[in-house]
């Protein structure tokens, strides 16, 4: 069976690891869409941990990757199955118009595939578009077509619809993986790329984390995200109190190869806060996990996305409260 697919995170790299590892894949094209070099060590890493060995690299902003995917898909004429690691990234739905292909099978990128119901079978965007931008693509003659049903591979609970069925990700390989974790003291914060993507700014993000600090009285772990600016990391760093992680793994991987529990799990809108809950929160293992809820400045989602993602957390066991400053 042909399969190729197209990843732009180390979360859709797990994903395809998984997804790979429970339906027996023997092969598959895997063609990586990245912009940073931190990403690109992270999704290698990744790589490295599911022996998955990657095709193609495109690096670079979207306009100059549709340009090197259609290069790279003129060798690929026939695919069974697309897996593509995010649905509302328009260079990988770009790929469907490039290649002939049976069925569409999309992985995990985080709290966002709840959107996916909402948007199959509709000419709706998730994210706000400027007229430029539609025109432009447009001019290039960049087509960007839905697919009007798909297989969704995933670890969330998704109302499925007659466009969707669901195929759960139990995590086989990641369990398989895990020794005995050593629970300790220690308190662990997601970062997120806020700052980077114009949501709040640097000094109020800081706050909030400072607030965090005095909140449990103690100091705490920061995992950046691999989006997140140096400048910002190194920002985060200096306040006191506070010890940034430096990883080229995600936080699911580095606490497995570290073989460590914390006793408390940090996050703001991360869709790790469910994956950690799944993996670690067992008869044997006990973390308590927590989501704050930020004031934003700004929305990149149509939608009342963010308010979404809070409450989808409750249905996953993951309590979450407003954090003040």
């Amino acid at each position: 069976m042909n399969s190729l697919a197209l990843i732009s995170s180390p979360f859709q790299l797990l994903s395809l690891g998984e997804y790979s590892y429970q339906t027996k894949i023997n092969k598959c094209i895997i063609i990586v869409l990245y912009q940073s070099k931190k990403e690109l060590e992270q999704i290698n890493a990744m790589s490295d941990i599911y022996n998955t060995q990657i095709t193609h690299y495109v690096r670079g902003r979207r306009l100059i990757q549709y340009f090197e995917l259609k290069k790279i898909l003129k060798r690929y004429k026939n695919i069974d199955n697309i897996l593509l690691g995010n649905f509302f990234s328009e260079p990988h739905i770009y790929a469907l118009d490039k290649i002939k292909y049976k069925d569409v099978i999309v992985l995990d990128d985080g709290m966002v595939v709840h959107k996916i119901p909402d948007y199959i079978n509709t000419n709706k965007n998730i994210l706000k578009k400027s007229l430029l931008r539609t025109i432009a693509l447009k001019a290039l003659g960049i087509n960007i077509r839905f697919p009007k049903k798909i297989k969704l591979f995933s670890i969330f609970n998704i109302v499925t619809n007659k466009s969707i069925e669901l195929i759960s990700n139990r995590m086989l390989f990641l369990n398989s993986t895990m020794g005995v974790l050593k629970p300790s003291n220690k308190i662990i914060v997601i970062g997120q790329p806020f700052v980077e993507l114009n949501t709040l700014n640097q000094v109020v993000y800081c706050d909030y984390l400072k607030k965090i600090i005095t909140i449990y009285k103690r100091d705490i772990l920061y995992f950046p995200s691999r989006k997140e600016t140096l400048s910002n990391i190194n920002s985060i760093g200096k306040i006191k109190g506070i010890k940034v992680i430096n990883s080229n793994l995600n936080i699911e991987l580095y606490l497995i190869k570290k073989s460590f529990t914390p006793k408390v799990i940090i996050g703001f809108t991360s869709s790790a806060l469910v994956t950690l809950n799944k993996l670690f929160n067992n008869n044997t293992s006990r973390i308590t996990i927590t989501s704050f809820k930020l004031k934003f400045l700004k929305n990149r989602f149509n939608g009342n996305f963010y308010e979404k993602i809070y409450e989808k957390f409750t249905e996953y066991g993951i309590n979450y409260k407003s954090l003040n400053i």
